[in-house]
């Protein structure tokens, strides 16, 4: 199973600031605590743009893709979202989570809504720990 993280936040583009969204994968991800239960994701940082969206709304979706699904998650990986709408270009279905105000990806098999409960700095990537506020299926 893939992961892909969704997040959405405002952004100054071009001098103007407007709501936007992305997706992205992070390093490495893992299950931090049962009760309550918690996620944590490793993120280069470098992803200063889905960083800073994060960091503003606290909060991200885990999204668990099929194995069918590498050509997009490899598209999100490699492309920044500053410039460019990843759901339209991946052709990605973009539905709202149920408990947290951001994106998730229809055609995950699962998700976890995420609230940002901790960030630290780990050499060259940024540990964000998220308590899952809701899961799905």
């Amino acid at each position: 199973m893939n992961v892909l993280i969704t997040c959405r936040g405002r952004a100054k583009l071009v001098g103007k600031e407007q709501e936007r969204q992305d997706i992205f994968a992070p390093t490495s991800h893992a299950s931090a605590s049962r009760s309550p239960q918690m996620h944590a994701l490793f993120v280069h940082n470098s992803l200063d743009f889905p960083l800073s969206m994060i960091r503003q709304s606290g909060v991200f979706c885990v999204n668990f893709l099929p194995k069918e699904r590498h050509g997009e998650i490899a598209f999100c990986s490699r492309h920044a979202g500053e410039h460019i709408d990843k759901f339209r270009e991946t052709q990605l279905t973009k539905s709202e989570c149920e408990a947290i105000d951001c994106p998730r990806i229809s055609e995950a098999e699962a998700h976890l809504e995420c609230e940002l409960v901790q960030e630290q700095i780990v050499g060259d990537h940024v540990l964000l720990v998220g308590k899952v506020i809701r899961s799905s299926p």
